[in-house]
């Protein structure tokens, strides 16, 4: 093998490993994890969460996590327990710390679950959501999700008018 044939075989090998580690397989999502049998969208089930600063009219601002449940065919859930954990870090390469939980259980009848927090601090928030329950075979499930966002308690929305 001559060295310009050995540096092709060096250059192709890293191409396919840059292209293996940068795929995922089908359906797989980092920021989720599941179990059998349950996997996101299964029943026609989805959770869009949503992390930001609000006050309602004068009040002092807060924290919301809003979590959203979108279900096309919710009659094959028995039962669910939802729960909701909210992480806060000042600055990068801060440890994260919870400051607010809640647990919710029983589904909705809007798909809706909240969890606030006071006081607003400025920084980094990540939401942690977590479901587990069974199906009305009897089988059961379990989700998770995480999202993070950067919230300005300067600014928050207000939904005094929602």
């Amino acid at each position: 093998m001559t060295a310009t044939q050995g540096m092709i075989t060096v250059k192709l090998a890293t191409f396919a490993l840059a292209v293996l580690f940068a795929t995922q397989p089908a359906g797989c999502d980092d920021k989720r994890t599941t179990t059998a049998p349950y996997r996101p969208g299964a029943l026609g089930c989805e959770r869009y969460v949503h992390i930001e600063a609000v006050r309602i009219g004068s009040a002092k601002p807060r924290v919301r996590v809003l979590v959203n449940e979108e279900c096309t065919d919710p009659p094959g859930v028995a039962t669910q327990l939802l729960s909701i954990t909210l992480e806060y870090r000042e600055s990068l390469g801060a440890p994260w710390l919870v400051v607010g939980n809640d647990k919710f259980p029983r589904m909705a009848s809007d798909h809706r679950y909240v969890l606030t927090h006071t006081p607003c601090l400025s920084g980094r928030y990540r939401a942690k959501v977590g479901v587990a329950g069974t199906f009305d075979t009897g089988r059961e499930y379990r989700a998770s999700t995480r999202e993070s966002a950067r919230v300005n308690c300067e600014k928050p929305r207000d939904i005094a008018s929602y």
